[in-house]
């Protein structure tokens, strides 16, 4: 068991840094159906992360073309974002595949 002051920290396990390419890779397609090759990619890739860390949309332009300088806790936020976002996906296809009868 982790501890630091005497606390279980365990649950800090699932939180992982995720770059923005890969970020990108996999979530463009599926919020905005646009795929890399696509002329429109980079401009939805750093419209989305420009909404979600609040930094420019010329740092997060800078960024796509230079990955290795995306900071340590954008990186954080990303894999965040990642995995809220893989949870909200398997919610919404686990309700989506009940058969619920229809009530009378």
């Amino acid at each position: 068991m982790n501890q630091i002051s005497g606390e279980d920290e365990s649950w800090l396990n699932c939180i992982h840094s995720l770059g923005l390419e890969e970020f990108c890779q996999k979530w463009i397609p599926i919020l905005y159906n646009v795929l890399p090759d696509d002329d429109t990619y980079r401009h939805c890739c750093v419209k989305l992360v420009t909404r979600i860390t609040e930094r420019s949309p010329k740092t997060v332009e800078n960024w796509t073309y230079n990955p290795e300088t995306v900071p340590r806790d954008v990186q954080k936020i990303l894999g965040l974002v990642d995995a809220i976002w893989k949870i909200r996906q398997q919610t919404l296809n686990f309700f989506s595949s009940l058969q619920i009868p229809p009530q009378f």
